[in-house]
């Protein structure tokens, strides 16, 4: 089972990203601030000018292509104001993407980050005058620009009350992060694994009920196999 499969969307993608969600909110009323879930929609209304637009679809429509859903809303912390924060999980090691020295492993992050950033940045801002973080994690619990950017917010005011090291806060907020995505990237690889257990159990199954000559077929096809894996 492979890193990459375990990461595959299509096996309980969304709880990743849910985690990490979920983190967020956890943290941030654990140190006193206040967030809210997905489900929050803002949108800066468009300026209607029907008279010149004969192919205007409608304004529900218009409030469709201007609006959007950010993860999490907080606030309460101190600092600057209150944040939008939107949040990924990146699988960086894909069959098509190979990360060398000349195309570091951050180079996924940065595009998912700028990707956000284009999307959600101004409307934010101008809706609700909320600052965007897109907290962008490798799916090897790497963090982007902008999941730093969340973790200073969080341990600044987590240093606020617990005192100490600031840099002691920092691992401390990072570690619950990384420790709840591969907490869910781990249940992926455990489920696969079982899914894989009952495909041998069934061909060993096939395997002993089959006359001996096949058997015998069978033990030198894996014999060989063997051989060849040690070449």
């Amino acid at each position: 089972m492979t890193h990459a499969e375990t990461c595959c969307k299509s096996i309980r993608g969304a709880n990743r990203h849910n985690a990490l969600q979920n983190e967020v909110i956890r943290q941030v009323q654990e140190y006193g601030g206040f967030a809210r879930a997905a489900g929050l929609t803002m949108y800066v209304p468009p300026v209607c000018d029907r008279e010149n637009a004969p192919d205007c679809p409608g304004c529900e429509e218009c409030d469709k292509e201007n609006g959007i859903r950010v993860d999490v809303e907080l606030g309460g912390l101190g600092g600057d104001g209150s944040y939008a924060v939107d949040v990924a999980n990146v699988e960086i090691r894909t069959e098509n993407a190979r990360y060398s020295e000349n195309r570091p492993v951050s180079t996924p992050l940065v595009a998912v980050e700028k990707r956000k950033r284009s999307k959600y940045k101004e409307l934010c801002r101008a809706a609700r005058d909320l600052e965007f973080i897109p907290a962008v994690m490798s799916s090897f619990s790497a963090p982007g620009n902008g999941m730093n950017k969340l973790v200073t917010v969080l341990a600044e005011r987590l240093h606020w009350i617990e005192g100490g090291d600031l840099a002691n806060c920092k691992r401390k907020v990072l570690r619950r992060f990384q420790v709840v995505a591969m907490r869910e990237i781990a249940v992926n690889g455990k489920r696969a694994m079982h899914e894989h257990r009952r495909e041998i159990f069934k061909v060993r199954q096939q395997q002993s009920a089959a006359p001996q000559p096949l058997q015998d077929l069978a033990a030198r096809v894996n014999s060989l196999v063997q051989w060849a894996e040690q070449i």
